[in-house]
């Protein structure tokens, strides 16, 4: 026979039962036992009691917690931004250790961050525009169009990418780290080659009716100069060792100085008219961005991430152009 008791104590309150339990005198049998069988469910769980006072704290616990883990989780989403800004304002040479998972997701969030820096530094070109009526300056198709040839212009367009990612972050970026002789002794051999192929490197290559042909020439050109210049360099510290004790200060100077001279370097590649050549700041700015951007992966990420999401940018740009 039911206990009609049973239903009546599951509202009362673990001290209320347990005070019936102890001075079973006071109360009529069928409540007593009624007390004990709900104190035995609610050790067993099997209850529908709900202690209100209870529910309502683990309320607040959690919605504290939720509040908490979404300030943390907004705290982690922007803290890339912080840490990018950190090492432009002072730059060091500290390395992320992580996975190559988060290394990968952390490049793509840079690369999404590197179109919106791209699209806020185009911002002054409208304003230019509007008030001085000076029209944006086009940029120059890396692939001349005197190449007409939809192969060679396949070849080229993946070319481009693989040749720019390599060579541009290997002389600018490969040296952005803890001092290592061979780091500098590859970015001296590459500037050196660099500014060699710029004076004398037409009379290195062969005329082609293919442009990746000459892509490649001009690369290999390129690297038969730098590898001799590298290996004499190896031979001596005499080139160096200023720079290895004063690490430090130079390498401030290399931080900043690399990614203007690399926005510069890219001015040859518009077609400017005299007025749009007084907006050079301007025209560099998004190439600017984008090298502090490559610099800061190829410090906190690695050297190989750096070389990937260059890669990615001028394979996307070819894509479109192409």
């Amino acid at each position: 026979m039911p206990n009609h008791f049973s239903e009546r104590f599951k509202n009362k309150t673990d001290n209320e039962l347990t005070k019936m339990v102890e001075a079973p005198k006071k109360y009529v049998p069928e409540a007593v036992d009624a007390a004990i069988e709900e104190l035995h469910n609610r050790e067993n769980g099997t209850s529908e009691y709900i202690d209100l006072k209870k529910a309502i704290e683990v309320s607040k616990n959690l919605a504290q917690l939720h509040t908490s883990t979404f300030k943390h989780r907004t705290k982690e989403s922007f803290r890339f931004i912080k840490s990018f800004i950190r090492l432009i304002r002072n730059p060091d040479t500290h390395r992320i250790r992580t996975t190559t998972k988060n290394r990968l997701l952390l490049t793509l969030r840079f690369y999404f961050l590197g179109l919106l820096f791209l699209f806020v530094a185009s911002i002054p070109f409208v304003i230019v525009d509007q008030l001085f009526s000076i029209a944006n300056p086009e940029q120059l198709n890396p692939i001349p169009d005197y190449f007409k040839n939809k192969s060679d212009l396949f070849l080229a367009s993946l070319l481009i990418p693989i040749v720019a990612g390599l060579i541009e972050e290997t002389q600018f970026r490969l040296v952005l780290s803890k001092f290592n002789k061979r780091y500098f002794d590859v970015f001296i051999a590459m500037f050196i080659s660099y500014f060699i192929v710029r004076v004398f490197g037409r009379h290195f290559i062969a005329y082609s009716e293919f442009y990746s042909n000459l892509l490649l020439q001009s690369t290999l050109v390129y690297v038969i100069f730098a590898v001799p210049i590298y290996f004499t360099l190896q031979r001596t510290k005499s080139h160096s060792s200023w720079f290895e004790q004063n690490w430090s200060t130079a390498y401030k100077y290399l931080f900043y100085s690399l990614p203007l001279i690399f926005a510069i370097a890219h001015i040859p590649t518009f077609d400017l008219t005299l007025s749009q050549l007084a907006l050079w700041p301007l025209i560099i700015l998004p190439f600017l961005v984008y090298a502090f951007v490559f610099s800061y992966i190829r410090i906190r990420i690695g050297f190989i991430y750096a070389v990937l999401i260059h890669f990615t940018i001028d394979l996307i740009v070819m894509t479109i152009k192409y």
